[in-house]
This record gives C-alpha cells, structure tokens and sequence, in this order.
C-alpha cells in the first residue's frame, strides 16, 4: 500500500515538474518588427505593440456580470471597449423639487426659490427659469437657494421651473406655479 502511495506522489511530483518547465519563458534574441514602416522599433520576445486599426475593429466587450449588477449602481461601472477597460457614465438623471416658494403661493417683490436636487454622483448645477423662457438664475452649489425679482414680470399667474444637472448633462425639471 505505501508504495502505491510513493508512485502516485512521485509521479505527480514528476507532472508537476514537467508543467513547471513547460511554462516557463525562454529568452528570446531581440527581432526587428517585419513591418517595414516600424523599422525603428523592435519587438523583445515577442511583444508586438498595439495596432490602432486593428483595436478599431474589435467589438465592444461587455462581461455578464455588469448586466447582473445594474446600471444603477453608486459607482461607475467599467467595461472593455477595444481591449482597454472604459468607464460608463453615470446614467441616472439628478432629482430637483422646488420646496419655497409653495406651489400656488403668492410673492411680491424679490424672492428665495429654494430647490432641494440630489444626484447618485453629484449635481453640477440648479438653474431657475420662468413661464419655459431662459434661465434667470443659476446656481451651483448646495443648498440651491436663488434669488429672484418677481417684479421682471407682469402679475398674474406664472410658472417656476428648477433644472438640475449632473457632471454628465443629464437633466430633470421640476415646476410649480405662483401668482405675482
């Protein structure tokens, strides 16, 4: 029986050599690239330098596991695009409510619009326009809080649109309505 088991070991023992061997680098002399428009460059055992046109043409590669996770998650995601890892940006719009004044309220006067806006990366700016013109006011630091004169426009009834927007662009808009 014990010398069953001092084969089996000295053959693995032998396996294992033979794999260790095997797998081991051999040098390799300096060959010059057969390319004759890189004739400056050398290739060291076997190394080639990447070729752009050939990257061109590799598909986008992208592992199960990403799709497993979701694009949502609270960091960017990677994938392999041409054989080199790319970051995908950040796919989720920021929120913004307008929280002062209150939707249907009267103002006079200038005024504090305060909006509450959070994004799962971060808020770039909050921009302030009215009745769907341009933006009156931006600002693009928390808290959110712009002002502005309610006097610009004729009275009546008018509507307050905040935007968000993320490093990326991605945008959201909320709107209320005040009577001036």
């Amino acid at each position: 029986m014990k010398k069953f088991h001092l084969c089996k070991g000295l053959a693995l023992l032998i396996a294992g050599a033979l794999i260790l061997n095997a797998c081991q680098k051999e040098p390799s002399a300096v060959i010059p690239d057969e390319n004759p428009a890189n004739t400056s460059q050398e290739r060291v055992g076997g190394v080639i330098p990447d070729d752009p046109i050939a990257l061109s043409k590799v598909p986008l590669i992208i592992s199960s596991d990403f799709f497993a996770r979701g694009f949502g998650s609270e960091s960017n995601q990677s994938v392999m695009l041409r054989g080199r890892p790319k970051l995908i940006s950040d796919l989720i719009p920021p929120t913004v409510s307008i929280t002062s004044p209150a939707n249907g309220a009267s103002v006079s006067g200038t005024i504090n619009i305060t909006v509450n806006a959070s994004d799962n990366v971060g808020v770039k700016s909050v921009s302030i326009s009215i009745d769907g013109g341009s933006s009156v006011t931006t600002n693009s630091a928390a808290p959110f809080t712009n002002i502005w004169n309610s006097g610009t426009v004729a009275n009546g009834t008018h509507t307050l649109t905040a935007t968000a927007i993320d490093a990326v662009g991605n945008k959201t808009a909320n709107s209320i309505q005040v009577s001036v």
